[in-house]
């Protein structure tokens, strides 16, 4: 995947009227998808009450889909316009649709969204080929689906381990595989950046003040893979929407906007 890596200074206009436009839809999509989705969809209305009611995950199971819709929709950004800075020109964006919106009632979210973009454009400049992304993560995902199963199984009544953990430990297996064999930047930004989504919520957004929201050992494992690969799956789809764009909508000579 081609990806500039030039200056924004080495041209009069960086992004063009169209790119903006772009941009500024996408960020539109992801406040209305965290915002107003759920209370369409769900039948608890939010999702920490569906991940908790229904699925019976740990606290701060909610974060993690909370910030894999921004994921996604910042590294749809990057593949889309293919130039530095998109990321954080989106994070700006989704910020600021969230406070014409919501006011100053959502002001603690400015910070994780333009670190997770921060993170993101990180990623995306790394080679592909670097060993991090083809042996640790994968590594890290298998490990963290054994924990899940193990901790589970020992928490759980009677040792029974409920289906759900066992699909999310599958799905991080598989995980595991596609960022062995296809260490895409893509895909591993929106995991590292989900990553960060959970670890901002266990230090600053707990009921209680700092490091209130801290897990169970035995909910860590869970949660660390939930982030993980519900990251690295944001990542992939994104690849996919910007493929079907590409090749069906803009049909334009770098694949860019």
């Amino acid at each position: 995947m081609a990806y500039t890596t030039g200056s924004p200074g080495n041209s009069t206009v960086y992004f063009s009227f169209k790119e903006l436009g772009v941009v500024f839809l996408l960020a539109i999509f992801a406040v209305a998808s965290e915002e107003y989705l759920p209370a369409l969809i769900l039948p608890t209305g939010t999702i920490n009450g569906f991940v908790s009611d229904y699925l019976m995950l740990p606290g701060g199971a909610g974060v993690i889909i909370f910030g894999t819709v921004p994921c996604f929709f910042m590294i749809l950004a990057m593949l889309l316009i293919k130039k530095p800075w998109t990321g954080i020109l989106t994070s700006f964006l989704i910020i600021a649709v969230i406070l014409l919106t919501s006011g100053y009632a959502a002001i603690h979210l400015v910070d994780v969204y333009l670190i997770a973009a921060i993170i993101i454009e990180f990623a995306f400049m790394i080679d592909e080929n670097n060993r991090l992304w083809k042996d640790l993560v994968p590594a890290v995902l298998v490990l963290l689906s054994f924990l899940t199963l193990a901790f589970c199984a020992f928490a759980a009544p009677e040792g029974i381990v409920p289906l759900y953990y066992v699909i999310i430990a599958a799905a991080g297996l598989v995980c595991a595989l596609l960022c062995r064999f296809y260490p895409y930047r893509y895909v591993i930004a929106g995991g590292i950046a989900n990553l960060y989504f959970l670890f901002h919520y266990f230090i600053f957004w707990g009921p209680g003040g700092l490091f209130s929201a801290l897990p169970s050992p035995y909910s860590l494992p869970v949660l660390l893979l939930l982030a993980l690969s519900g990251g690295l799956l944001a990542g992939l789809i994104a690849y996919f929407v910007k493929y079907i764009l590409k090749n069906f909508i803009w049909r334009t000579k770098n694949g860019s906007v």
